[in-house]
């Protein structure tokens, strides 16, 4: 177990109370953060985009 974890082990406790589906869906959804997260950050580095191309390789540079 994480140094991390242990420290935040009574936060980190109470999401277990979940159902799982519930559980499975807060883990989803900050999955996508994550995901939004890291386009965000390569979009905002471009001012704009020479052409569609460039634009539709976005998703693997983040």
């Amino acid at each position: 177990m994480s140094p991390s974890w242990k420290n935040n082990w009574a936060n980190i406790i109470p999401l277990f109370a979940y159902p799982e589906d519930i559980r499975r869906a807060i883990y989803t959804t900050n999955a996508i953060e994550s995901l939004n997260m890291s386009l965000r950050k390569v979009i905002k580095t471009k001012a704009s985009f020479p052409n569609d191309d460039a634009l539709k390789n976005v998703p693997y540079l983040a």
